[in-house]
């Protein structure tokens, strides 16, 4: 269920710009994937290299970046990394390895990495969860991870980011 808080409300975007429709091609929320899994966030196109900002203040729950795509998939190698924001948790995706910066506590609008690419489009893969707290692995393999083979409280993105991309990060050039 969607639900913005007047805290949630002011959340920023997580780049400096409005990228092309997420909600469009295979980068929205939902979209068939391989296998009969379902895409579990909104993938946000954007040159590789461009600074991804935390959309809040934050606390980092993975241990730094983390492998997200490789090999294995056939794709180029991609980080990823978690930080909870009150009752949210997101997952920046696909972001350019070693491009961390956040540190332990990021705070909104500030610069914690850059995007990276995994094949023809590079992109900030963006996934949203509603139990903050919960200390549970997001990705479930097999059928306990459902169609989106993401624990339970994954939640459709788009919603939200319709709602900060009213209020990008203010860069300073």
């Amino acid at each position: 269920m969607f639900f913005l808080s007047e805290e949630t409300r002011q959340f920023c975007f997580p780049l400096d710009h409005r990228p092309l429709d997420w909600t469009a091609a295979a980068r929205y929320f939902g979209a068939p994937r391989p296998g009969g899994r379902l895409h579990a966030g909104c993938d946000l196109l954007a040159p590789v290299g461009t600074i991804i900002y935390s959309i809040a203040d934050g606390v980092l729950v993975s241990h730094g970046s983390y492998q997200f795509t490789g090999p294995r998939q056939g794709l180029l190698v991609t980080h990823a990394v978690e930080i909870r924001y009150g009752s949210l948790l997101v997952r920046y995706g696909e972001i350019l390895p070693g491009s961390y910066i956040g540190g332990s506590q990021p705070k909104k609008g500030q610069a914690i990495a850059r995007v990276g690419r995994v094949g023809n489009h590079p992109m900030l893969h963006f996934e949203l969860y509603t139990n903050g707290l919960s200390r549970s692995p997001l990705t479930v393999a097999g059928p306990k991870g459902g169609k989106y083979r993401r624990r339970s409280d994954i939640t459709n993105p788009d919603p939200y980011l319709r709602e900060w991309v009213k209020n990008v990060p203010v860069v300073k050039r």
